[in-house]
């Protein structure tokens, strides 16, 4: 598991569990890390760091930096996985790159500003890309499908399993988004969530106050 935390300038932790199927086992080995504006996995054995210095640092998991990259972009500030071995997901203030670190390449980019979350489906073909007010939903080569804009806050979102269908929570409803463009209210909400799966008619979130929930959602239109 990589943790990325705002504390502190930036920090990370990898945490490594043992593969205990009984849940004991020992506890976590953790490896920490300073200086990170953000962070996310590269490969099975591979974790990328976006230092302070605009740097983007490939580690092992022994935290060691094994490659040391100049981004292909001015103004990156954020860093987000893809799925696809090797490449990782670049943002500035305004746009999204797909970069590949062993052809030091970019190989799609999308004009979309000031992006905060990024939620790729099951099988990697479709991204949703989430700003304060906006979501995109594009294709595994950055190729715009649809566009929703939203009047309040956007807190994020998943897609559904293997349904082509985004369900994301503005501060005040759960909504859903397929990439033909429609969209529609599922449910309004008593409380602000943070979205993390969507199984059937249960909805998992967590509260703000890092509290577990289950809601009941019908997706049945």
């Amino acid at each position: 598991v990589l943790l990325h935390s705002d504390s502190d300038g930036g920090s990370y932790e990898l945490l490594s569990f043992a593969n205990d199927s009984n849940g004991g086992g020992d506890a976590p080995d953790i490896k920490r890390g300073t200086d990170a504006l953000a962070c996310c996995f590269t490969a099975r054995d591979r974790f990328m760091v976006l230092d302070k210095s605009r740097h983007l640092m490939v580690m092992n998991f022994n935290n060691e930096v094994v490659k040391k990259i100049t981004p292909p972009i001015a103004g990156v500030d954020g860093l987000f996985p893809t799925g696809v071995l090797g490449r990782v997901m670049l943002k500035s203030d305004d746009r999204v790159v797909l970069y590949d670190q062993q052809a030091r390449k970019v190989v799609a980019e999308l004009q979309a500003s000031k992006i905060k979350y990024v939620a790729w489906n099951r099988d990697n073909t479709m991204v949703a890309l989430m700003s304060k007010h906006q979501v995109i939903i594009a294709n595994k080569n950055l190729e715009q499908l649809c566009v929703t804009n939203e009047p309040i806050r956007i807190k994020g979102g998943t897609w559904d399993g293997n349904k082509p269908i985004f369900v994301y929570a503005t501060l005040k409803h759960v909504k859903y988004l397929i990439s033909n463009g429609d969209s529609g209210l599922i449910r309004g909400l008593e409380f602000p969530i943070y979205i993390t799966k969507i199984h059937g008619n249960s909805l998992f979130c967590l509260d703000r106050e890092g509290k577990m929930r289950t809601l009941e959602v019908d997706i049945t239109e």
